[in-house]
């Protein structure tokens, strides 16, 4: 079993973190070999997708016991057919993650650690937050930011959103957990967020969740 991290974060949020290590053929064994995810599969060639889909249904089964059908909305956001929750899903090659709150709208990602973070930073991130980077911890630190700013745009549902422009966040000094505010300034939305946060050895998880 690959589970990286089960549990609440907070009365609301529940979150599962899971370490892609199975084959499909484990997977369906999981999730009961039932014919629907065989089906769900079948028009993926790309092993990893197929990997990442299955992985999914099998962390929502955990979270509530039962199949779950995933929908998607007009801007890409996952959701429950017939639940009332809202979700948020995140993939790399090290980590799926699935967060479940009981009635608002959240954002979870993760990100793998790696130098290319460093090229995008002017594109994504404001001059304050550069600033604010810690040198003996650029990449870890870039890493997170970034990863926030995904995590506050599926949490926001709205499109066209400037990362460097309308996505702000507060102040933080990296530490192996922690929360940090962050807001969205955007003509169809004005929302402030807490930002929870875990450094892995090989990637950043973060949720993001309204004040």
């Amino acid at each position: 079993m690959s589970l990286l991290f089960s549990g609440n974060i907070g009365p609301e949020i529940h979150v599962e973190l899971w370490k892609p290590e199975e084959n499909t053929d484990t997977l369906l064994s999981l999730l009961g070999n039932r014919p629907v995810y065989t089906t769900l599969i079948k028009d993926f060639s790309n092993e990893k997708r197929k990997i990442e889909k299955l992985t999914v249904n099998l962390l929502l089964k955990r979270i509530f016991g039962y199949d779950i059908n995933i929908k998607y909305s007009g801007t890409g956001r996952p959701y429950l057919e017939n639940e009332t929750c809202e979700i948020s899903i995140s993939h790399t090659r090290h980590c799926i993650a699935v967060a479940m709150h009981t009635k608002e709208k959240i954002g979870v990602d993760v990100e793998t650690i790696q130098p290319r973070i460093k090229n995008i930073q002017s594109r994504v991130l404001n001059t304050d937050e550069i600033h604010s980077i810690q040198p003996e911890n650029e990449l870890i630190h870039s890493t997170l930011l970034w990863s926030a700013k995904e995590a506050i745009f599926k949490a926001s549902d709205v499109t066209d959103v400037d990362f460097k422009d309308n996505i702000c966040l507060s102040f933080f000094i990296p530490e192996t957990k922690g929360i940090f505010d962050a807001e969205i300034k955007h003509p169809k939305l004005y929302k402030r967020f807490k930002i929870f946060y875990t450094i892995y050895p090989e990637f950043v998880f973060t949720l993001c969740y309204p004040l």
